[in-house]
């Protein structure tokens, strides 16, 4: 995975991240299943993503 830096001094990170704000609560109360969102970011995590947003 192609990676960058962020700002001048910041960790080098994966020009791809995951995208968590539809995993929020907040967004639609009631239609989130914690379990599965946990799921989704741990794969994410092993499949080589280090930038959740």
């Amino acid at each position: 995975m192609r990676t960058t830096t962020l700002g001048r001094d910041g960790p080098g990170v994966g020009r791809l991240g995951l995208g968590a704000m539809g995993l929020s609560y907040r967004y639609a109360p009631g239609l989130r299943d914690r379990s599965k969102a946990v799921s989704l970011v741990r794969e994410a995590v092993d499949l080589g993503v280090n930038l959740v947003s």
